[in-house]
């Protein structure tokens, strides 16, 4: 467990924007992963894949996984997704967030890959999200580059936390200690 990451992964909690940003290698889904099981952080996880770059997919599986905190979540916007009528992208999310409102407890959403998304209107759509969303909801964005998100301004309003590579990597103490400590190697 790296105390040092999950302190400051802590720290998005109070915030709107977790990015963990990193080249693949870094251990970034894992230490995501093992931070949430650790505090028993209320999760809806959605593992992005090359074939989710469009909206209604996208939306629905944004849905489908916060339906694992709470069933009824999502429910009249899913209709919406599914109905031969256009609706407009925000109003969909606009009726995510109301829904969001009803989740009695902190929960975050975690967008794993979100570098296979190479859909602006998505993109465009996480900021409207990023920009309305309810103080209990929290985003965690892992990436191998940095998202099309207005991460300047989330910055400036202090709503944004990142892990990077240089967070990632291990520093000669927890290296010694790896090899020390748990592998029983000795090193100098």
């Amino acid at each position: 467990h790296r105390t040092n990451l999950f302190e400051k992964l802590n720290e998005g909690l109070y915030r709107k924007l977790i990015l963990v940003s990193a080249p693949a290698g870094f251990g970034k889904t894992s230490v995501v992963s093992d931070w949430i099981h650790q505090n028993s952080v209320s999760t809806a996880w959605y593992s992005i894949d090359q074939n989710d770059n469009d909206l209604v997919d996208f939306l629905s599986y944004i849905i489908a996984a916060i339906q694992e905190i709470q069933k009824d979540f999502g429910l009249s916007a899913f209709e919406l997704l599914n109905s031969p009528n256009q609706t407009s992208p925000e109003s969909i999310v606009n009726l995510l967030i109301n829904d969001s409102l009803n989740i009695e407890k902190d929960f975050c959403l975690v967008l794993d890959d979100f570098h296979l998304i190479n859909n602006l209107e998505i993109s465009n759509l996480v900021a409207y999200l990023l920009e309305h969303l309810p103080d209990n909801a929290h985003i965690v964005i892992i990436t191998r580059s940095d998202p099309a998100l207005p991460l300047a301004r989330i910055r400036s309003q202090n709503q944004f936390v990142e892990l990077r590579s240089s967070d990632l990597s291990f520093s000669a103490n927890e290296i010694s200690e790896l090899f020390n400590k748990k592998l029983k190697i000795k090193m100098n």
